[in-house]
């Protein structure tokens, strides 16, 4: 009973103990998508300073724009470049081709990038495909903003990559309570189990994880769901080896206390075995002069005086 309740304790501090460390796990995981979020935002607003940049937007310019933002956009590595002018007309748009089909539900960034303020968020698309991380910068010149900039990445598995270059767990992206993005090896399905849940337990190709969600809420209204697994193989064979250890040391005692209480059973049984013998031959025998050793000066001692 000792040892169940032992165990329960320590098996209960060591989850609780993965628990804490996943969390820490996520604060590192949020700090480095916070990261790739300012570095977007910080992007933009470079191109949007440039003066060639700005005049093409006041002229509408694209052979302009395309002299000045497509070199940048292979140079810092994002998926899109947008570049629109006040009218919201797209002036330039340097996504790649694996994006072409897409359409980016903006929503309100447009409007807040018009109006003079540079963000960094999240978007949807019309397709059930990654969110997509973007940073945007008003456009401006004497007159004021003449236009905006919207410079993205997606959230793919790449991105996560990267995110999860400190953290070596396992992330994914759920959409629709699907998997859009992970950095497993392969494809997954998953039983989808958050919501309100902060953190549970999931079982994913037969591998058990505990489950910290973070939500990510874009502007425009969409929430996506950046979970970080952490997985419990280590937490459960500390488990197992905590209960084995248990067990043979509760054998052991077992075993321990058996040997005790013989050792004991034959040293209080032994003198009254050695009184009742020798009682026996002095009836048998009828010889009175038979004396009992006495030896202590317990119980049994005194017992042995009365019968001589």
């Amino acid at each position: 009973m000792g040892g169940t309740i032992i165990g329960r304790r320590f098996s209960e501090q060591m989850a609780h103990s993965q628990h804490q460390q996943a969390e820490e796990l996520v604060s590192l995981m949020n700090r480095e998508l916070e990261r790739e979020l300012y570095s977007l935002r910080r992007q933009a607003r470079l191109i949007a300073r440039d003066e060639s940049v700005s005049m093409g937007v006041a002229t509408s310019s694209s052979s302009v724009l395309q002299r000045e933002a497509l070199p940048l956009s292979s140079i810092l590595g994002t998926d899109f470049i947008t570049v629109f002018d006040k009218d919201r007309l797209t002036l330039l748009d340097t996504r790649q081709l694996a994006f072409q089909e897409i359409e980016f539900n903006y929503g309100s960034v447009t409007d807040l990038t018009l109006a003079g303020a540079d963000i960094s968020t999240f978007i949807s698309t019309n397709k059930q495909a990654v969110p997509f991380v973007v940073g945007t910068a008003p456009v401006k010149n004497e007159q004021g903003v003449v236009g905006g900039i919207v410079i993205g990445t997606a959230l793919s598995s790449d991105l996560l990559a990267q995110i999860n270059e400190s953290i070596q767990e396992q992330i994914i992206v759920v959409a629709d309570e699907k998997v859009v993005a992970s950095t497993f090896a392969s494809e997954i399905e998953i039983d989808w189990q958050g919501g309100n849940a902060s953190h549970w337990t999931m079982t994913i190709d037969g591998e058990s994880f505990l489950a910290e969600s973070t939500p990510l809420e874009g502007l425009n209204g969409n929430t996506f769901e950046l979970v970080l697994l952490t997985s419990r193989a280590p937490l459960i064979k500390a488990q197992q080896e905590l209960w084995g250890f248990i067990v043979v040391l509760a054998s052991a005692g077992a075993v321990l206390t058996a040997v005790l209480g013989h050792w004991v059973a034959l040293r209080v049984a032994r003198p009254i075995q050695s009184i009742t013998e020798m009682t026996l031959k002095v009836v048998e025998d009828s010889n009175f002069e038979l004396q009992i050793p006495v030896r202590t000066q317990d119980e049994i001692g005194v017992l042995s005086g009365s019968v001589n």
